[in-house]
């Protein structure tokens, strides 16, 4: 189980950094650095010859941060169906799921228990996103979270590097199914039966 986290945590930190970075590079919007424009960003404005034509400004921007906390929501909201969380929110999760606001299975498929059998769960993911639209659209929030509100694109980036997440947890009780002897997965299997 210990492995499994570490993949899956490892892949928390690969898209959250990875969005952050498609901005820099790639964005229409993003100040389009190299490898060592943002590795120095600090130099920008003192090395004029390493960072000409670069807007400094740019490299300051809440908009890469905005990609990361975006990146993060929509995984641990994406997580929150498969029951592998982050350390961070695993005490909320064992307060909420005496509420039903827990996962559908750890073990089984989103196939075998689809996200509709828990209408906590869903409402509880629709709230939490709509929560996090609020702090990047209203203005009073967004400066406050030093956010930015994302665009079209910026959107698809986030939902493309979070959706990779559901195959990577579903390959991950696929294999945990296999490892593990039949009578713990049919014990939690009646368990998951009756939170349901």
């Amino acid at each position: 189980m210990e492995r499994i986290t570490t993949i899956h945590l490892g892949y928390v930190g690969f898209a959250t950094v990875g969005a952050s970075l498609w901005w820099f590079k790639f964005s229409e919007g993003g100040p389009h650095v190299d490898y060592y424009q943002l590795t120095n960003w600090m130099k920008c404005g003192k090395e004029t010859k390493m960072f000409k034509g670069i807007d400094c400004s740019l490299l300051q921007s809440h908009r890469s941060n905005t990609m990361a906390l975006s990146m993060l929501v929509v995984i641990e909201m994406l997580n929150a169906f498969n029951r592998y969380c982050s350390p961070v929110y695993y005490y909320c999760i064992q307060i909420l799921s005496s509420f039903l606001l827990f996962s559908l299975s750890e073990s089984q498929s989103l196939l075998t228990f689809p996200p509709t059998r828990n209408y906590w769960l869903c409402a509880s993911v629709v709230f939490s996103l709509i929560l996090h639209l609020a702090i990047l659209h209203v203005e009073v929030l967004a400066r406050i979270f030093q956010v930015e509100a994302l665009g079209y694109q910026e959107w698809i980036i986030v939902l493309v590097f979070s959706a990779p997440v559901i195959l990577l947890d579903e390959a991950m009780k696929c294999i945990a199914r296999r490892c593990c002897s039949t009578e713990e997965i049919e014990l939690e299997s009646s368990e998951d039966h009756k939170q349901v």
